[in-house]
């Protein structure tokens, strides 16, 4: 199947993406923003031994040494789970079945549990970040993948498609994952760890990243917003700090019947100078309400 049949195919099956507009329109929308994205979309492999991988094959064990990235930027910046990359400084990039480049692994986030990787070259396609904000529960999304080896096996994209069925507000308690954390409808397979979760605009909003649950068949994913926080850090191959805000707070509720969190100062270094002022009070971060203290402990 060439790539022109590819995404005709594909068109089919995401047209929701579009209602209220002519098929014709629909079809001809689809086709230019899938053949715009998909080559920002790579196969990441961990170097292991031959021996190794054969034994794993032999064993009928999953292998876990090849997974998706995102191009996020031209000059060759690479998002991917870290489920992928283990403790690898060099992985090998996948742009095509004749196209592999070596990757450096320049950064790793394990409380968003992604990984930075870095391609020499620029002018590479890339997949502009959405407004994860905005993303309501029963919104459309699209994965974007390296499913199965696709990109070597078939020269394409894997694309499966469904909605935001749920979020979640994941602590280090509860799993390595420290965040935001959405599920999602589109089928996420071995391979799609790492791909990109897009809304109908073809913008990405979600990293895929590996169920944190064994007792759902359901996707999962970090949203973006997220990953724009601690990319500066990733770059400089710094492991991002937990949340903060620099601010100290007081919770009047403790002595009044008040449910709220109030800011007491504000560090004039810190990330919440010229936004947050003595007084003000805390009512939500992130969509999550701040009624006390371990509320707001809990989201950062």
């Amino acid at each position: 199947m060439d790539l022109k049949d590819f995404f005709s195919t594909i068109s089919i099956s995401i047209s929701f993406f579009f209602l209220g507009h002519s098929p014709t329109k629909i079809w001809a929308q689809e086709r230019r923003i899938w053949q715009r994205i998909t080559p920002a979309i790579v196969g990441i492999r961990e170097p292991v031994g031959l021996k190794q991988e054969l034994e794993e094959l032999k064993a009928g064990k999953r292998i876990a040494h090849y997974g998706s990235g995102v191009i996020i930027h031209p000059e060759g910046w690479i998002l991917t789970s870290l489920s992928i990359i283990n403790k690898a400084s060099q992985v090998e990039v996948i742009l095509s079945p004749s196209l592999v480049l070596q990757g450096k692994v320049v950064g790793k986030d394990r409380n968003l549990q992604i990984a930075l990787i870095k391609i020499s070259g620029k002018d590479y396609p890339f997949i502009p970040f959405g407004n994860s904000r905005t993303v309501r529960i029963g919104n459309a999304v699209a994965l974007l993948s390296n499913t199965y080896h696709s990109l070597s096996r078939n020269r394409q994209v894997t694309i499966t498609t469904g909605v935001i069925s749920s979020k979640h507000l994941i602590t280090g308690e509860q799993s390595p994952y420290h965040g935001t954390f959405w599920e999602t409808t589109a089928a996420i397979n071995p391979g799609s760890f790492g791909g990109a979760l897009v809304n109908g605009k073809g913008e990405l909003v979600a990293l895929a990243l590996p169920l944190l649950s064994k007792r759902t068949w359901l996707g999962g994913g970090v949203p973006v917003h997220q990953i724009q926080l601690v990319l500066p850090y990733l770059k400089k191959g710094i492991q991002p700090p937990q949340g903060r805000l620099g601010i100290s707070v007081v919770q009047p509720g403790l002595i009044s019947p008040k449910k709220e969190v109030m800011v007491d100062e504000v560090d004039p270094k810190g990330p919440a100078a010229g936004i947050l002022q003595k007084g003000d009070r805390l009512v939500q971060i992130d969509g999550f309400p701040i009624h006390s203290l371990h509320d707001l402990d809990k989201v950062l």
